[in-house]
C-alpha cells in the first residue's frame, strides 16, 4: 500500500512536470484584445477609419472582418480593405491575412439630426503562429464623428467683433460669429501668458474660452533656452473627470480636463545668478464641447530673468499649486483600473488580507476553462483502483495531485519571475 501511494505520488508530480510548459506557453498566449490592438477615427464626416495593431506572431482573417452599429440615422457602407497576403491556411484553406496592421475605411451615411458619435462593432477572427486560432471576437469602440461642412452662407457671415480689452475668456463667445458657424482659432480658445514672477519663479495662466476645455495629460512645459537655469518640480491644478467624452486619439472615454482658467507656478532652479533671457516652450491640447478637437498647439515665450543673490539661488523656490477654477466639479482623484486596484490591495494590504485574496483567486481559478482538462486526469487515476477504493484513499490521491500540480505551477511561476 506505501509503495503504490509512493509510485501514485511520482506519476502525478511527473505530469505536473509535462504539463508545465503547456501552462507557460498558455501564460505567454496573448488574448484576443492584446493581439488584435483596435482604434478608429474620423478624418471626414462619410468615412470611418478602423485599424488594428497585430503583435507579432499572430494574423488576422480580412474575410471574417464585419462591421455594424445600432446608432440611429447612421448607415455603414461596404468597407474598403488594405491589401492582404495570401496564405494556405490548414483550418481554411487558402485565405487573405493581415500581419502587423490593419485597416478599413467604412464609408457612412448620415441622416439629418443623426448622432454626433457612434459605438462601432467590429467583429474579427485571428490565430497565433504557434497553431491556436482564436474563435470569432467583437470589440466595440466609441469614437466622435467629424463635423459635416457648414453652408456657405454661414461660412460668409460677418464675423462677430473680437472681445473688448480687459474682458475675459468666460465672457468671449466660442463660435466667430452668431450662427456658430466657425469656431475660434485655438489661440483664441486658448489664451496663455507667461509671466517673471521674480528670480526663481515664473508663472503661466491659461484662460480657457467656454465650450472649450484643455487636456490635463496633454500640458507639456519645458526650457529649451535657459544656460544655468531649469525648471523645479511643479504639480498642475486638480483636473475635472469628463465622463464619455473624446479622447485625443478620437475615441471616447474618461478624460482629466480643464475648464475656464488655469494658473501656474513654475519654480526655477538656477546655477547662473546674473539677469538672463530664457525660453520657455508649452505644449498642449484642447476640444470644443460639440465634439471637435484642435491639434497640439506649441508656444515659446522668450522670458527677462532678473539676476539674483547666491544665496537666493541655493535656496528652494517654494511651489505654488492653484486649484482648477471648477472644483465643485472635480473629482479626487482619477479613476482606477480593477488590474491597478488588486495590485494596491496586495501591496498595502495585511498578511491575512493578501492570503485571503489569493485563497479566494484559487478558488475561482478552479472554475475557469483551462482546468476543465484536469477534471478527466484526476478522474482517472481515482477510478483506475477500481470499486475497491475507499473514500479515504480516493481524497488522498485528489489531495496529493493537487498539491503536485500547485507545487510544480509554483516553481514555474518562481523560475519565470526570476529569469526576467
Amino acid at each position: 500500500m506505501h509503495n503504490n501511494r509512493i509510485t501514485t505520488f511520482l506519476i502525478i508530480t511527473l505530469l505536473g512536470l509535462l504539463l508545465a510548459p503547456f501552462a507557460w506557453a498558455e501564460d505567454e498566449l496573448l488574448m484576443p484584445d492584446q493581439a488584435f490592438q483596435i482604434s478608429a477615427r474620423s478624418d471626414d464626416p462619410d468615412t470611418l477609419l478602423v485599424e488594428w495593431q497585430i503583435a507579432d506572431g499572430y494574423y488576422m482573417y480580412r474575410d471574417k472582418l464585419r462591421f455594424s452599429s445600432d446608432a440611429v440615422g447612421i448607415e455603414l457602407g461596404e468597407p474598403e480593405f488594405s491589401e492582404a497576403k495570401i496564405k494556405q491556411d490548414e483550418f481554411f484553406g487558402e485565405v487573405a491575412i493581415y500581419r502587423g496592421h490593419a485597416s478599413a475605411r467604412i464609408p457612412i451615411k448620415r441622416d439629418p439630426g443623426a448622432p454626433e458619435t457612434i459605438t462601432l462593432e467590429a467583429r474579427s477572427q485571428g490565430c497565433a503562429d504557434l497553431g491556436i486560432c482564436f474563435p470569432p471576437h467583437s470589440q466595440e469602440i466609441k469614437l466622435a464623428l467629424a463635423l459635416a461642412p457648414q453652408p456657405a452662407a454661414a461660412q460668409q457671415a460677418s464675423p462677430a467683433p473680437l472681445p473688448l480689452l480687459g474682458e475675459t475668456a468666460a465672457t468671449a463667445p466660442l463660435f466667430a460669429n452668431d450662427e456658430g458657424g466657425e469656431l475660434l482659432p485655438p489661440e483664441e480658445a486658448y489664451k496663455l501668458a507667461a509671466i517673471v514672477e521674480d528670480g526663481r519663479r515664473l508663472r503661466l495662466r491659461w484662460e480657457i474660452a467656454p465650450g472649450t476645455y484643455l487636456y490635463h495629460d496633454k500640458i507639456k512645459l519645458a526650457l529649451i533656452e535657459a544656460d544655468g537655469v531649469a525648471l523645479g518640480d511643479y504639480q498642475l491644478p486638480e483636473p475635472d473627470i469628463k465622463k464619455d467624452s473624446p479622447t485625443p486619439d478620437g475615441t471616447i472615454g474618461d478624460v482629466a480636463v480643464y475648464h475656464d482658467q488655469i494658473e501656474l507656478l513654475l519654480p526655477l532652479t538656477r546655477s547662473n545668478t546674473a539677469a538672463t533671457e530664457i525660453v520657455l516652450e508649452a505644449s498642449y491640447q484642447g476640444c470644443a464641447e460639440i465634439g471637435v478637437c484642435y491639434p497640439p498647439q506649441r508656444r515659446e515665450f522668450t522670458l527677462a530673468l532678473p539676476g539674483i543673490s547666491e544665496a537666493a539661488a541655493a535656496e528652494t523656490a517654494p511651489a505654488e499649486v492653484t486649484p482648477a477654477a471648477t472644483p465643485a466639479t472635480a473629482e479626487s482623484s482619477i479613476p482606477l483600473s480593477e488590474v491597478d486596484q488588486i495590485t494596491a490591495t496586495l501591496a498595502g494590504g495585511s498578511s491575512l488580507l493578501v492570503i485571503g485574496l489569493f485563497f479566494v483567486m484559487g478558488l475561482g481559478l478552479a472554475f475557469t476553462p483551462c482546468i476543465f482538462p484536469m477534471i478527466p486526469i484526476l478522474s482517472g487515476i481515482i477510478a483506475g483502483h477500481g470499486g475497491t477504493i475507499t473514500t479515504r484513499k480516493a481524497f488522498t490521491l485528489s489531495l496529493v495531485y493537487v498539491l503536485a500540480m500547485a507545487l510544480t505551477y509554483t516553481l514555474a511561476g518562481v523560475l519565470a519571475i526570476a529569469s526576467t
